[in-house]
């Protein structure tokens, strides 16, 4: 994808379970990758996760459960539960659900060798914040910010300290963000990064294929590649 874009390398915005496609990929191909941009990660098995997913999957209420700090109503969950329905039917997370559950990147992580932020919201109950630090702390001279807040997700609101510590991070420059001249529902980490000032493009990876969180994100973790 890097090569039809015109793009040497690639800042990398992993969102939660999606970390793993991520640091095999920053691991294999360094020379390809300027940053590693870590959202709720974990490098380890998730259990307990898949029945209670494939449960209430195509309704939308999980994306209330896992940011229980956006705003929320009922058209908003009826927009989620479309988004899930068109994304994925339930037999294909039953199957796919269990995998990412037990992915372990954890022997990978030493092999990472490039410029790497790890955000973790501090009250996150599903991906508690010690399996954020575990990756900062295996991954040489990464940075780990941790950020009040209760949401699985660093682009639903409230995301503008997200925004801010990760152009930061990519800068150098803090920055300011004016409400009315940023939308969330442009707030994919591709936009991320271009409001950052990058001129190196940005690949989202998000949980892999059918969890794409915005159409950006979506067609980046595709081309991609990302675990199916």
């Amino acid at each position: 994808m890097l090569d039809d874009l015109g793009s040497r390398e690639a800042v990398l915005v992993a969102v939660d379970g999606a970390f793993a496609t991520a640091a095999l990929f920053a691991a294999t191909h360094p020379s390809r990758t300027s940053a590693l941009v870590v959202l709720e990660g974990y490098a380890h098995r998730m259990a307990g996760i898949s029945a209670a997913m494939v449960a209430v999957w195509g309704t939308g209420e999980a994306r209330h459960a896992w940011n229980p700090d956006m705003p929320w109503n009922e058209e908003i969950r009826a927009t989620w539960a479309r988004h899930e329905r068109l994304s994925a039917s339930p037999g294909t997370v039953s199957l796919m659900m269990p995998l990412v559950a037990e992915l372990d990147v954890r022997a990978v992580l030493p092999t990472v060798h490039m410029p790497t932020v790890v955000v973790h919201h501090a009250d996150d109950p599903f991906i508690e914040p010690a399996r954020g630090k575990y990756i900062a702390d295996h991954i040489a001279g990464a940075k780990y910010v941790e950020l009040p807040g209760r949401n699985m997700w660093h682009f639903v609101e409230p995301w503008r300290e997200s925004f801010q510590e990760i152009a930061e991070f990519l800068t150098g420059h803090q920055v300011e963000v004016a409400d009315d001249r940023f939308s969330p529902r442009f707030c994919s980490p591709t936009s991320w990064t271009r409001r950052a000032g990058r001129r190196r493009s940005a690949t989202g990876i998000g949980m892999p294929c059918l969890m794409r969180t915005t159409p950006s994100c979506g067609r980046s973790l595709a081309g991609f590649g990302a675990a199916r």
